[in-house]
């Protein structure tokens, strides 16, 4: 009895274990009760005291299991809430094989990529025991398993044969991540321990976890192939841009460039500088509306043609109110010829009224004018334009951005 007690709680078999013995001591019943046993029945027993301890033993039962399945729920819950915070799925991968190792306390934890005709690359690995050694298997019968489209819980005893080259484990537990309805990915999960097995209760919560990851391994790749999209069209829009005049041919690359390394000095967020830089690229759009090739001239441009020049910001953000994705993006491009003492167009904002992406990009578009050939003289040089930004710090432009870019560049020799 008391073997079987210990055979029970090793392999954390879901029961609860009732001792019916006639040769019981009170040395023995305790000893019974600390191994795990629910109750200790010694003969002769009446069958109504038995229905009375069944009944109780089913009513725990019952509440265990009941428990169990919240706690797991509850697990599950918390785990796809923070799998949506995640935006690779390298990120994916780190966050279930910390679960994991929480709810099996296995041993050994693998990730592997599925390689189409080519076979299975490890990706990640976690050792959770005190050997220093993994269990080696055959990569042919691995890939045969890894086609599977539901977990697959195997001990020692049952393993196909060959499965295993070396360090053979006494349980082992594999669950494919399927993305879009291919298996792209595999979970290996290793028990080196004979007292240690996985249930089929685990097996369905590892499945459960393999089908969530899979859920948001396809979003990612989903928002990474929008991502990959909106920057083709903006490189599109920019391109449409500078065709139109050969003085601004790389203008907007570099004006992108350059509030890239102002933001990087400003020690702006990842998500704010990647919004900037997309304006940067897009700030002179609304060119495309106005007759261009008729400011193109050496001779300075007369009121009326100014007053048509100024009017590209406006036509900019018609062009692009209609595009859902780029409305983070507007007031950078349509702000970006305000000047700091609140004497520029098109709404006359001054200081930090005006959008701090359209002040880093007021500093990077001037620079790369003044620097650049124009119709109506050569380009000047990094002295020389560094100097102008200087007189008009606090003027046209904002005193931080321009000390930060005079830094940046400093730097950059």
């Amino acid at each position: 009895g008391m073997q079987l007690l210990q055979f029970i709680s090793d392999r954390r078999i879901p029961t609860i274990p009732i001792i019916m013995t006639g040769y019981g001591t009170i040395e023995t019943a305790i000893d019974a009760m600390k191994a795990g046993a629910y109750d200790y029945i010694l003969k002769p027993f009446k069958m109504e005291d038995i229905i009375r301890i069944l009944d109780r033993a089913i009513e725990k039962y019952n509440l265990i299991a009941e428990n169990i399945q919240l706690r797991e729920a509850l697990s599950l819950y918390h785990m796809s809430e923070e799998m949506s915070s995640k935006n690779t799925p390298e990120g994916i991968f780190e966050l279930i094989l910390n679960a994991i190792a929480e709810a099996l306390s296995p041993d050994v934890l693998e990730i592997y990529e599925i390689q189409k005709d080519i076979g299975l690359r490890i990706l990640k690995r976690k050792n959770l025991s005190s050997e220093d050694s993994f269990p080696k298997l055959d990569p042919e019968r691995l890939r045969f398993i890894a086609t599977s489209s539901t977990a697959t819980l195997l001990e020692d005893g049952n393993y196909p044969d060959g499965l295993f080259l070396e360090n053979k484990p006494a349980c082992a537990l594999f669950a494919p991540i399927r993305v879009n309805g291919v298996n792209q990915y595999l979970i290996a999960i290793y028990s080196l321990r004979t007292n240690q097995v996985f249930t089929e209760g685990q097996r369905k919560t590892i499945l459960t976890i393999a089908d969530r990851a899979g859920a948001h391994i396809e979003n990612i790749q989903l928002v990474m192939r929008m991502q990959t999209t909106f920057s083709e069209t903006i490189q599109g829009f920019a391109m449409a841009i500078e065709a139109k005049d050969r003085y601004t041919i790389g203008h907007s690359e570099r004006v992108a460039r350059i509030a890239l390394e102002i933001c990087k000095g400003l020690g702006l967020s990842e998500e704010e500088t990647g919004r900037i830089f997309q304006a940067a690229l897009l700030h002179d759009i609304g060119k495309i509306g106005i007759r261009y090739e008729e400011l193109n001239k050496p001779e300075k441009l007369t009121p009326k043609e100014y007053e048509m020049f100024k009017l590209h910001p406006v036509i900019g953000k018609k062009i692009l109110q209609p595009i859902t994705f780029l409305q983070n993006i507007l007031p950078d491009i349509y702000h970006h010829h305000e000047q700091f003492d609140g004497s520029g167009y098109p709404d006359g904002l001054r200081g930090e009224e005006i959008p701090l992406g359209a002040r880093i990009l007021a500093v990077a578009d001037t620079y790369d004018a003044m620097t650049s050939d124009r119709p109506y003289r050569p380009a000047l040089s990094h002295e020389i334009a560094v100097e102008e930004l200087k007189r008009c710090s606090g003027t046209q432009f904002d005193p931080k951005i321009v000390d930060v870019f005079i830094k940046v560049y400093n730097k950059k020799g």
